[in-house]
């Protein structure tokens, strides 16, 4: 398939149409007050789990994992680059504030695969290239529970070894590894067609209801107030830009594949998800930085991810 400006400019339009959708119903009050939190569950726990489980069960064969695992290799470099300049360039943003400096350090090293990689990706290049997608941010999905979310959480809720390994294993996590088996074995070939059709229909809901989730938490929000922060101007320029310009930047120079390009561009142009929000809700922290993050990156990455595209492909 060819990838153009236009081509990638209609998908995340289409992706951040989604969003509006649900900025409006909250603004509009057309949502009950427990709907953010019912469908964070949902989605985390059911959606989620139901594309990746379906996804690494129709592909995860021994043949296209060998063909692919060195996608691994090259996601876990970029992911371990991504994280030392996060958290380099984190402790000078947040001036001295551990919680603020704990956000820019997540926002700075995991990108919104959820919403914006997974199903970009998944409508441009089918399952298979779901199935490598997720090979190539294996490391960024594992370190992203181990170390990501704990830079969100005071130090007495981190929970030590014990709470990294019930972040580690989550419904996510578990519905990967079910998948894998199910298809390295080849005992998904067993499973009736109608339980199969199932998983795929509830993984197929993932990417409408996390966007109109995000949508609805960014409008909890006077959009003039969180915006007034000039970190957040920063932050999102290394987001959306500059750390994936340079990693791309460096592919095109050892003449590497387009896909390994797009797959780059795809998953750390992406931008910030709204864990940067949940997490330190849960915690009783302030919220405003992540959800301005939020915003800002999700409605930039609409032109800077098809931009990157044209410049690199």
């Amino acid at each position: 398939m060819t990838i153009t400006f236009g081509s990638m400019l209609n998908q995340m339009a289409g992706l951040f149409a989604m969003l509006i959708v649900g900025y409006c119903m909250n603004r509009l009050r057309l949502l009950p007050e427990a709907t953010e939190a019912v469908l964070s569950k949902i989605s985390a726990k059911i959606f989620l789990p139901c594309l990746m489980a379906y996804t690494f069960m129709e592909q995860c064969t021994v043949e296209n994992l060998m063909t692919y695992s060195n996608l691994i290799l090259y996601g876990g470099l970029f992911q371990l680059i991504s994280m030392a300049v996060a958290v380099l360039l984190a402790k000078p943003l947040g001036k001295g504030d551990t919680f603020l400096t704990g956000v820019y350090r997540y926002a700075l090293s995991f990108p919104n695969l959820g919403g914006f990689g997974y199903p970009t990706i998944l409508a441009l290049f089918g399952q298979l290239g779901l199935f490598q997608y997720q090979l190539y941010m294996l490391l960024n999905q594992v370190l992203c529970y181990v170390w990501g979310v704990g830079q969100m959480m005071p130090a007495e809720d981190k929970g030590g070894w014990k709470g990294v390994m019930k972040k580690l294993f989550n419904p996510v996590v578990l519905g990967i590894i079910t998948g894998a088996v199910l298809g390295l074995t080849e005992i998904a070939q067993w499973i009736p067609s109608g339980l199969r059709t199932t998983v795929n229909t509830l993984g197929s809901c993932f990417t409408p209801i996390s966007l109109i989730l995000a949508g609805s938490v960014i409008a909890n929000y006077k959009i003039l107030d969180i915006l007034k922060e000039k970190r957040t101007y920063i932050v999102s320029a290394l987001r959306l830009i500059l750390i994936p310009g340079a990693f791309l930047l460096v592919l095109r120079a050892l003449h590497l594949p387009d896909m390994l390009c797009i797959m780059t561009c795809l998953g750390f142009a992406c931008p910030c998800g709204v864990n940067t929000v949940v997490y330190p809700a849960a915690y009783g922290q302030d919220t405003r930085p992540g959800a301005g993050l939020t915003l800002m990156t999700s409605t930039l990455a609409v032109i800077t991810i098809p931009i990157l595209m044209a410049i690199i492909l």
